[in-house]
């Protein structure tokens, strides 16, 4: 407890303290015990300060070391071997992934959530879309909130469309990761993002015009 005291005094009530210390009387092994006690309390602020400037200096590396991804851009190799946890809704056991494991496939993801009101037909045209693509695409839904409420939303909303547009896939989810909303900042919502085979951020800015480009080929 002395000790977690110490290294929360702050400088000025630490510098009154010693003045007052060295102010006092007493005998030569008393003022060398003060001595030994000043030295540890100023090694312990050192250390303290030194602490604090390391965390501070790991988190803002951290956070330099994601970064955005422009259309047309490759993948860093970091982006590329970033872990993915792949979930699902069906009950299948959860598949640790990466953008360079699924880089045979053209790899869709969709962030998505039940919580708007088309919800269920942008996830039907994406869904049609996927279709178009066949096997050569890996489809994601990637949802960035991970509470109770919202899960229960998105299990009730895949339950309810599965029934009422009668298609039975696994859908694979990315939850509660968001990496993936500061690598690919597209301004609308639902964002689709689409990375190529060579890991190319090759998506148009938002599934609405993906829809629409591919109404003007049909």
């Amino acid at each position: 407890m002395k000790s977690y005291k110490i290294y929360h005094i702050s400088k000025a009530v630490l510098w009154n303290y010693l003045q007052k210390l060295f102010r006092s009387k007493g005998d030569s092994i008393l003022m060398f015990n003060k001595m030994l006690l000043m030295v540890t309390v100023i090694i312990a602020q050192i250390n303290l300060s030194s602490a604090q400037t390391k965390s501070n200096h790991s988190v803002a590396t951290k956070t330099k070391q994601i970064p955005e991804i422009k259309q047309y851009e490759y993948l860093p190799d970091a982006v590329q071997d970033m872990p993915l946890e792949l979930q699902y809704f069906d009950g299948k056991a959860k598949v640790m992934s990466s953008f360079r494991k699924l880089s045979e496939n053209f790899v869709q993801l969709f962030f998505w959530d039940a919580s708007y009101a088309d919800h269920l037909t942008d996830l039907k045209k994406i869904y049609d879309y996927k279709e178009e693509m066949g096997a050569s695409s890996t489809f994601i839904l990637v949802i960035s909130k991970h509470d109770k409420g919202t899960m229960a939303r998105i299990a009730s909303a895949l339950e309810r469309f599965k029934k009422e547009y009668r298609v039975d896939m696994d859908i694979a989810s990315i939850i509660g990761n968001t990496n993936l909303d500061k690598l690919f900042k597209v301004p609308v919502f639902p964002k689709y993002v689409q990375i190529n085979p060579k890991a190319v951020f090759v998506t148009e800015s938002s599934l609405a015009e993906l829809l629409k480009n591919r109404a003007r080929k049909n």
